[in-house]
C-alpha cells in the first residue's frame, strides 16, 4: 500500500492544528494588551443637556448616553475627568484625556484634534433684541 505523505501531514494537521491555535491565538490574546479592555478618559464640563455632572458628579448628559453604548460595543471602560471648559481643552491638547465632546469644528482645530466625521447633535442659538433696536 502507497501513503500519499501529504495526506498524512494534512491528516496528522487536521487533528493537532485546532489544539496548536488554541494554544497560539490563546496567548497572543492574554499577553496582548490591544485584547483587553481599553480606558477612555472623557473630558466632562458643563454643557446641559449635551453633557454635564449631575448633583452627585456623576457624568450624564446626550453624549454620555452614546458613548456609553459605544463604549459597551467596543469594550471601553470610560473615566470621566471633570474640567472647567479651557481646561478640558488644555487636557485633550496635552493628552491628559482622550475624548470632549460638543467642540464646535474650526480649520484651526481641525489642525490640532481629530473631529468625527458626522455631526452628532448641531449646537443652536437664539439672540434676541428689542423691538426698537436698530
Amino acid at each position: 500500500m502507497k501513503f500519499n505523505k501529504s495526506y498524512l501531514l494534512v491528516g496528522n494537521l487536521r487533528r493537532v492544528l485546532p489544539i496548536l491555535l488554541i494554544f497560539l491565538f490563546g496567548g497572543v490574546y492574554a499577553a496582548n494588551p490591544a485584547y483587553s479592555t481599553t480606558t477612555v478618559k472623557v473630558g466632562i464640563y458643563q454643557d446641559f443637556p449635551l453633557v454635564f455632572a449631575n448633583s452627585s458628579g456623576n457624568a450624564e448628559g446626550v453624549y454620555i448616553d452614546v458613548l456609553e453604548y459605544i463604549a459597551d460595543k467596543e469594550d471601553w471602560s470610560l473615566e470621566y475627568v471633570a474640567c472647567k471648559w479651557a481646561d478640558c481643552l488644555a487636557q485633550v491638547e496635552d493628552g491628559d484625556i482622550d475624548i470632549l465632546t460638543a467642540i464646535a469644528y474650526s480649520k484651526e482645530r481641525a489642525q490640532k484634534y481629530d473631529f468625527n466625521e458626522e455631526t452628532f447633535f448641531p449646537n443652536w442659538g437664539q439672540v434676541y433684541s428689542a423691538q426698537n433696536a436698530t
